[in-house]
């Protein structure tokens, strides 16, 4: 399942928790899947390589590495 860069399954209230089958979604079908939970969703990691990002933190925000178009995991919430 997505678990964030700690090993943990991604909790909140969001039902990842509960469906921790998420990896393997494409950011589009995830983006989707957090949207309808509430979530919004930021690419921080692509193929490997970190982006910059802005410091404000949102509680709603996930903040995902993708591989190949694909979330691999979650890194962190904010």
């Amino acid at each position: 399942g997505i678990r964030d860069k700690r090993g943990g399954l991604v909790g909140s209230e969001m039902c990842i928790r509960d469906r921790g089958d998420r990896a393997g979604m494409t950011v589009d079908e995830f983006t989707d899947f957090a949207a309808a939970r509430g979530y919004t969703v930021r690419v921080v990691e692509q193929d490997g390589e970190r982006f910059d990002v802005t410091a404000d933190y949102s509680e709603t925000r996930l903040n995902v590495a993708v591989e190949g178009g694909v979330v691999t995991s979650i890194v962190s919430i904010g």
